[in-house]
């Protein structure tokens, strides 16, 4: 039995469903059960056959590609197998070149090799229980998927060159081309983990630069649209204070000549002319109190109400991130309703309670069925699937400038997104 082989066989596959799985919030599903099933079939026949090259690139191709999309019914994943297989390929052939210049036992070698795949998992195990790097790697899969193609070419390429001088040194293990050999690996490995660190790096900076620029040009066309809004409702409001005479003079004359009924409904007319744009809030934030009525605005002929209950305390944190926070998480609450049927009762609550220095806010919007939540995301249906998340990662951004936390819960009723921070103090 080859046991490298089948280690390297399930290292590689559960590395690849797990990045799936768990760094890109891809759910599970019932064929996940075809994943053992076909990897003992095929390893089987490898066993049988002694591991021949075309039944091993067969199996190859099978269970780190093919198996993949059928199960998942996605190809956009593509790039992701394709650069976790060839960087497991790489670790496998660097650790057999390096054991193979050891005098180890067969035992030995095989422990070994379990040893550097199970680090390999155990890596990456532990590097997805940071928030904050399932976040950014999401971020950086939605919003740059041409720098993951970039990499797969580039592990393929080194992975290629490292299997030839490989090849080579094993040729001609006591010639001086084998020194020679053995540093051009090194190096090739060395530069390559550092190529890696600095591309994702500064990929990882722009994308978290042009999240913020969104924002914030999302922020200014609202403050925009607000204005205007606003500005149409002063001139609302001066019309009904130019016409107050000429009103005020027809309700005398239906009094008058005692025509009460004509006299109330006349008042329920002018009534009607300044409630249809009065739409106000009163959180304590001016500025909440405007994103509020902004909001509200723009699906006024949806159906859709906002209740707002609670009082901020002063300064609750920069005015600039309090709008980022509140606009995404309101967006996300009107974006669900917008959801629902036209029958459906579309009303958001909002709870604000403060508790000695911290700020506890609970985002509610009615849902029709219970919504599956993965690490505290959810799957998109919107159109452009790439915008997807820069909303949330941006607020989770800023709660944690203040000691913040974000979680969200369903029931079949009623989704639930709760915040907490620290209140800044003056």
């Amino acid at each position: 039995m080859n046991v490298n082989n089948i280690v390297e066989i399930i290292a590689t596959e559960f590395s690849i469903y797990y990045f799936i799985y768990k760094y890109l919030g891809h759910n599970m599903n019932k064929k996940f059960i075809l994943c053992p099933t076909v990897t003992a079939v095929l390893i089987v026949l490898l066993e049988i056959n002694n591991y021949s090259d075309i039944l091993f690139f067969i199996t190859y191709l099978t269970l780190y590609f093919l198996l993949p999309i059928i199960i998942i019914k996605s190809k956009k994943y593509l790039s992701i197998m394709v650069g976790i297989s060839g960087v497991l390929s790489l670790i496998n052939m660097m650790s057999n070149f390096i054991l193979s210049l050891t005098e180890l036992s067969d035992l030995i070698y095989t422990l070994c090799h379990i040893i550097i795949n199970l680090f390999v998992i155990l890596c990456i195990v532990l590097l997805s229980l940071n928030k904050n790097i399932i976040s950014g790697f999401r971020l950086l899969y939605k919003n740059s998927k041409r720098i993951f193609i970039v990499i797969d070419i580039y592990i393929w390429e080194l992975l290629l060159l490292i299997t030839a001088l490989t090849a080579l040194f094993m040729s001609y293990p006591h010639a001086q081309i084998a020194t020679l050999v053995s540093i051009l690996i090194v190096l090739s490995m060395v530069i390559s983990f550092i190529t890696f660190f600095l591309l994702i790096s500064k990929n990882m900076k722009s994308i978290h630069y042009q999240s913020i620029n969104k924002q914030v040009e999302k922020n200014i066309e609202e403050q925009i649209n607000y204005y205007n809004r606003l500005s149409q409702y002063n001139d609302d409001l001066r019309k009904f204070r130019h016409d107050y005479k000429n009103l005020q003079i027809g309700l005398l004359t239906q009094l008058k000549e005692g025509n009460i009924d004509e006299a109330i409904k006349f008042l329920n007319d002018c009534n009607s002319m300044v409630s249809n744009s009065d739409v106000m809030f009163h959180t304590g934030n001016t500025v909440i109190d405007s994103l509020l009525f902004d909001k509200l605005s723009q699906v006024k002929d949806t159906n859709i109400t906002l209740n707002f209950n609670g009082v901020f305390p002063e300064s609750p944190m920069n005015t600039a991130d309090l709008c980022v926070v509140f606009g995404n998480l309101v967006d996300n609450t009107i974006e669900a309703c917008l959801k629902l049927p036209e029958t459906h009762i579309k009303n958001i609550e909002i709870f604000l309670t403060p508790q000695q220095d911290y700020l506890f806010i609970s985002f509610m919007n009615p849902v029709t069925e219970k919504v599956i939540i993965n690490n505290n995301s959810v799957t998109t249906t919107k159109d452009n699937k790439d915008d997807h998340g820069i909303g949330l990662y941006s607020v989770k951004k800023i709660l944690k400038k203040y000691d913040g936390h974000l979680t969200m819960s369903c029931s079949n009723t009623t989704f639930t997104t709760r915040i907490d921070f620290r209140i800044k103090s003056d």
